[in-house]
């Protein structure tokens, strides 16, 4: 075999390595997007979030003024 045909081989596989690389990267960065919206959401589902605005509205109209020194 000669040199070029070696060199050539070397570089195709190179670049197969290389394009295969940049899929991983698009992909690791896809499932971390997903995984990032499944645990938003998840949190939003169980966080009581209308009890705790409820209470901070009561908190505040049920709490007297500060007294100024």
């Amino acid at each position: 075999m000669s040199l070029m045909a070696k060199l050539s081989q070397r570089d195709a596989r190179e670049r197969n390595a290389f394009e295969w690389r940049i899929v991983a990267l698009a992909l690791d960065r896809l499932f971390f997007i997903i995984y990032l919206l499944i645990i938003l959401l998840a949190l939003a589902s169980m966080f009581p979030w209308r009890e705790v605005l409820k209470l901070t509205k009561l908190a505040k109209t049920a709490a007297p003024p500060a007294a100024a020194k």
